[in-house]
């Protein structure tokens, strides 16, 4: 049922399908393209019909596909296959190819730089030449003007880099304020944030080499790992907060949590396992290799430790260990004076160990007290050739008694001269 509305005498019916198109008094003329309007008048459908039919279409050029206030401002182009989406997306763009510029003044300042993606406000901003970079989000890679392979994802991310190249980051700020450091890839929020001209560093986690500035080559995989490096190169740190502290530090290897974390202008150093070495800052060429594994004190160099207080034993298929021993590299060659005399200042003892730090309580050994083989070595004028105390750190003496093996073989040399005398003596006087 069709109903009719009266204004002056209320609602009156009428009969189905009674009122067509020629019944009503509108003006115009109707169509299969025209709608009725409120004024009671027929009018033709709006609408464009293709990109340029918009107020802000363009496609200008060959197979370009503008859309935004003065896309393609300049007025001059010649470019093909470009996607322009935003107030003055790629605006002074006159004859790149194949860029895709999504964003307010995305791509702005693009020339002739082809093969970009450009994604985001700002993003690629100031680039001009600079060809295949990628760009996602707000004023990423917003100062390149001519480098060439970058990818930036996220905010800021690689948004001063000018003129380098091959750059990668992914995360918040990463590579921030790198400038024309090449050959980069950050990956987490703030990784390399600082880096400006530093180059082929490789940053994987939150803040990981975050305060780098100009040091090359280095790698840090992990949450904060090499965080506060500055001039350091050459650094390997994998794992949580490895060589956290490291600020010129170079050459080090840290693999594991906290691996070197107090290191800050020690070199040359590799650690590897929880929290491996982490008690030295400034020491260099150390090797420490387990859980805990830590040098004799802070600042001691050269030293390598195997394991932390819980090892007892120490396996090897083979029983020694060899170094060199070349006459060609040594001088003043002399016979030892330490012999049987030597040896007979020292004291063997038997003990059960009672470790201040509570390892190995109760434990049965033989060996030597370092007190005392300190006492009988500086009696001699020979305590630097021997070398049988480690005071490094003087709260724990340690003892390299394996030292004495020369003095041991020419107390056995002496010994056997007695008895070639003795037995020489006996046979004179049995004779």
């Amino acid at each position: 049922m069709a109903v009719l509305i009266n204004g002056t005498t209320g609602i009156d019916k009428v009969q189905d399908d009674s009122v067509d198109i020629a019944d009503l008094s509108a003006t115009g003329s109707p169509s299969s393209s025209t709608y009725l309007r409120g004024d009671n008048s027929w009018a033709t459908a709006g609408g464009a019909t293709s990109i340029n039919g918009l107020s802000d279409g363009n496609t200008t050029g060959t197979d370009n596909v503008g859309l935004g206030t003065n896309v393609w401002g300049s007025g001059s182009y010649s470019g093909t296959y470009n996607t322009a989406v935003g107030k003055a997306a790629m605006y002074a763009t006159t004859s790149g190819q194949r860029n895709v510029a999504m964003g307010r003044e995305a791509l702005y300042t693009n020339t002739t730089g082809s093969y970009n993606v450009g994604i985001g406000m700002n993003a690629m901003n100031q680039n001009t030449t600079g060809n295949n970079n990628i760009a996602v989000g707000y004023d990423t890679l917003l100062s390149n003007t001519t480098g060439v392979r970058n990818t930036a994802v996220g905010y800021q991310a690689l948004t001063a880099n000018t003129t380098a190249g091959y750059n990668s980051a992914f995360g918040y700020l990463t590579l921030g304020a790198n400038t024309t450091g090449a050959e980069n890839t950050a990956y987490g929020a703030e990784a390399l944030s600082s880096n400006t001209t530093g180059s082929r560093n490789v940053a994987v986690g939150y803040n990981a080499m975050r305060v780098n500035t100009t040091s090359s080559d280095n790698t840090a995989i992990g949450d904060q790992a090499l965080e506060l490096n500055t001039a350091g190169t050459n650094n390997v740190a994998v794992g949580r907060r490895a060589l956290e502290n490291s600020t010129t530090g170079y050459a080090n290897t840290a693999v594991g949590t906290s691996a070197l974390t107090g290191n800050t202008t020690g070199v040359r150093s590799t650690a590897v396992g929880f929290e491996a070495g982490d008690n030295t800052s400034t020491a260099s060429d150390n090797i420490s290799i387990g859980y805990q594994a830590r040098p004799s004190s802070s600042s001691v160099s050269d030293q390598c430790t195997l394991g932390n207080s819980a090892i007892t034993d120490l396996r090897c298929n083979d029983t020694s260990i060899s170094s060199l021993s070349d006459s060609r590299d040594k001088t003043n060659i002399v016979d030892i004076p330490l012999g049987l005399s030597f040896i007979n200042t020292v004291r063997p003892v038997s003990f059960d160990w009672n470790r201040r730090d509570g390892s190995m309580a109760g434990k049965k050994d033989f060996g030597f007290i370092a007190q005392e083989l300190k006492t009988v070595a500086d009696a001699t004028d020979y305590a630097d050739h021997m070398r049988l105390v480690h005071d490094d750190n003087p709260d724990k003496l340690e003892a390299d008694p394996m030292k004495m093996f020369p003095i041991l073989v020419k107390a056995i040399q002496e010994l056997s001269e007695q008895n070639t005398a003795l037995a020489a003596r006996i046979t004179t006087l049995e004779g």
